[in-house]
C-alpha cells in the first residue's frame, strides 16, 4: 500500500517535476503564444496580459499552476512575472470545460479542483505519466482557449463576473473599472 511518499529518491522526483515544468513551459510558448520572462510565461494582448507560473506548493512535490492578469495602463512589460499584476486566479479558478466521463452526479467545480490538484501531485504513484500528459493536455488547451478569448478590458470585466470563475483578488485600483466592489 502507498504511503503517500513521493515515489522515488528525492533527486528523481525533483528531476520529474522540473521535466513537466519544462514541457508545461515549452507548450505554452509553442502553441499558445506564451513568451518566457524568468520562471513565469506571459501573453501579451492589446491591453492586458496573462502571467502563468507553474511552481512547487512549500518546494514540496504539489505543483501549483498560478495565474494573473496585468492590465497594461498599470504594469510596464519588463514586470510581467507572477506575481506582478492586478488581478489574481488559480487555474481551477477558471470557466473551463471538464473531461467528458465525470458522470452526472458529481458537483464540476469540485471535480475540476480535485481532478487537477491529482493531476498536478507527485505525492504518489497514482497517477502514471500517461494520465499525467492527458490532463497537461487538458491544461493547455484550456490556457490556449482562455487566454486567447479574454484579451480585453472588457473581455476581462465579463470573465470575472461569470458565476464558474473565481478570483483570488483584484487590486482596489482596478476593482471600479471590472465592476467589482472596492
Amino acid at each position: 500500500m502507498n504511503s503517500g511518499n513521493p515515489v522515488g529518491d528525492r533527486a528523481d522526483l525533483k528531476e520529474r517535476i522540473n521535466e513537466f515544468r519544462r514541457l508545461f513551459a515549452n507548450r505554452l510558448v509553442a502553441e499558445c503564444g506564451f513568451k518566457r520572462n524568468g520562471s513565469s510565461l506571459f501573453r501579451r494582448n492589446s491591453e492586458m496580459s496573462w502571467v502563468v507560473k507553474l511552481e512547487r506548493e512549500f518546494g514540496g512535490p504539489q505543483l501549483a499552476l498560478r495565474m494573473g492578469i496585468a492590465l497594461h495602463e498599470f504594469t510596464p512589460e519588463e514586470r510581467l512575472t507572477y506575481p506582478a499584476g492586478q488581478v489574481s486566479l488559480e487555474f481551477d479558478g477558471l470557466s473551463l470545460s471538464l473531461p467528458e466521463d465525470i458522470g452526472p452526479d458529481v458537483d464540476p467545480l469540485s471535480y475540476r479542483r480535485g481532478w487537477i490538484r491529482w493531476a498536478l501531485s507527485f505525492h504518489s504513484n497514482s497517477l502514471e505519466d500517461d494520465e499525467r500528459m492527458v490532463a497537461l493536455d487538458f491544461i493547455i488547451e484550456e490556457l490556449c482557449r482562455v487566454t486567447g478569448r479574454v484579451q480585453t478590458v472588457q473581455d476581462l470585466r465579463e470573465f470575472v463576473h461569470r458565476p464558474d470563475v473565481r478570483i483570488d483578488y483584484a487590486l482596489v485600483d482596478v476593482q471600479p473599472l471590472l465592476g467589482l466592489m472596492p
